[in-house]
């Protein structure tokens, strides 16, 4: 159902950028509402999206946000995104998960106790030749393995 929600949005967001046309904030402001009737909320990713659709600085956007109260902005800084699929599977992705687990503390579907950071799975991601696969913020890190993962949850942790 997540997965539909996204591609809806995007939907949205093309459709939305096609109608009121690159840089403008009317448009951007339509898209932070689109975003906020789907999610219940602007994650840090959703305003990279938006400001790519419309070709404007996340620093509008984040300005913008402070003169509409009705939308929510997500503490949300990292959804990180660990591939369970079978290929990965057989390149020791159980050992990469563990680590990012480990690290984290919590498990998949649940979100840090602070709501910063967030860890999902997905069955695969068509990457399996680059595989174990580990997607955060849409950023793809490939070819992962039990010390590249503590290294990224360590940048992660250094960065909140």
């Amino acid at each position: 159902m997540e997965e539909n929600k996204d591609l809806f949005f995007r939907e949205d967001l093309e459709d939305l950028s096609h109608s009121f046309g690159k840089g403008n904030q009317e448009g951007v402001k339509a898209a932070l509402r689109v975003c906020q009737d789907y999610f219940d909320q602007v994650s840090e990713s959703h305003i990279s999206e938006i400001a790519s659709a419309f070709e404007v600085d996340e620093k509008i956007i984040n300005t913008l946000l402070r003169f509409m109260p009705g939308i929510k902005k997500s503490a949300l800084v990292y959804d990180i995104v660990c591939c369970t699929g079978p290929r990965c599977a057989k390149r020791n992705s159980a050992e990469v998960i563990k680590v990012i687990r480990s690290e984290l503390g919590f498990d998949f579907n649940q979100t840090s106790c602070d709501g910063k950071v967030r860890l999902r799975s997905q069955n695969c991601f068509r990457h399996c030749t680059k595989g174990p696969n580990v997607l955060v913020n849409d950023k793809f890190f490939h070819n992962m393995d039990a010390e590249k993962a503590k290294d990224l949850m360590k940048k992660i942790k250094e960065d909140l």
